[in-house]
């Protein structure tokens, strides 16, 4: 069995599949106003008081749990990935025995 790099497998894949597949998806920029009123509205309501200890917990953790979906959405949307998978992809070549040649790792420029 021969291997390839990834970028062999993405472009034999790329020609199977239709361009619509590759278009970015613009509609998810609808639901940034309802992240960003969850978390105004929880901010809110724990910095006034407006709630009890255990229901401002539940609110942080919430809020903490909205801005976890709005990194990654912003990695995937600007960037075209998350750190987490280029982490994820060393961890499996180091597991495999590979190893990763310059040109192919991603950079932040």
């Amino acid at each position: 069995m021969q291997l390839h790099p990834v970028s062999h497998y993405a472009h034999e894949l790329r020609r199977d599949l239709p361009a619509s597949a590759f278009a970015p998806a613009h509609s998810r920029l609808a639901w940034l106003p309802l992240h960003l009123a969850i978390i105004a509205l929880a901010t809110t309501s724990i910095a006034a008081g407006w709630v009890g200890w255990p229901i401002a917990l539940l609110l942080g953790c919430g809020v903490c749990g909205v801005f976890a979906v709005l990194y990654h959405f912003l990695f995937l949307f600007w960037i075209g990935g998350t750190p987490g998978f280029y982490v994820a992809r060393l961890a499996s070549d180091a597991l495999n025995g590979a190893s990763r040649e310059t040109d192919e790792r991603p950079r932040f420029r």
